[in-house]
């Protein structure tokens, strides 16, 4: 145990033609990477078409929901009674207003504190439950400052509940009307 140093107590060893770490000795294939822009579908497309999708299945998620007719599940409602699909917009106004203003309260304070970001992403789900399964954002960069992280990760749910769960449940506590009161 005596014979024992740290890495940084030992004498330099010189390693001559076979020193590893010689940058001189480099190959292009080393130099560092700098990764390629993200393409253009993947900016805006990407986003704008599962946005569409997602509007189209909570649409159908809310018009199922509230449907009274005789159907044999929900794709045979969406085939049957294509008309009635927009019976199923105060559920999918409601449910998408709370997720958008949640998402992009992520997404505007990573970009006051610099961090790039991606546009949400809305994930389609089955209208059997309630036509989502929420939404992410991408972050291209790590977050190194704390209170970064935590400005950028306390702000969707503060946006979702503060400027639109509160109005929206005092607008269905107001519209609601209950026969035994």
């Amino acid at each position: 145990m005596d014979d024992f140093k740290f890495p940084a107590d030992r004498p330099e060893q010189d390693l001559g033609e076979d020193d590893p770490f010689d940058s001189k000795k480099w190959s292009p294939d080393w130099e560092p990477h700098i990764p390629e822009a993200p393409s253009l579908f993947s900016v805006l497309y990407l986003p704008i078409i599962l946005f569409v999708v997602t509007v189209f299945t909570t649409l159908w998620a809310g018009a199922y929901q509230v449907n009274l007719k005789p159907v044999e599940g929900p794709l045979d409602f969406l085939f049957r009674y294509p008309e009635n699909l927009f019976e199923g917009w105060p559920f999918a106004v409601t449910l998408l207003g709370i997720l958008v203003t949640h998402e992009f309260g992520h997404f505007w304070l990573s970009r006051i504190h610099r961090i790039p970001a991606s546009l949400p992403l809305f994930i389609p789900g089955p209208p059997q439950f309630i036509g989502t399964f929420g939404a992410i954002i991408r972050m291209r960069s790590p977050i190194m400052n704390r209170r970064a992280l935590f400005d950028i990760g306390v702000a969707g749910p503060i946006a979702g509940f503060a400027e639109l769960e509160i109005p929206v449940f005092c607008l269905g506590d107001f519209w609601s009307y209950s026969r035994y009161l």
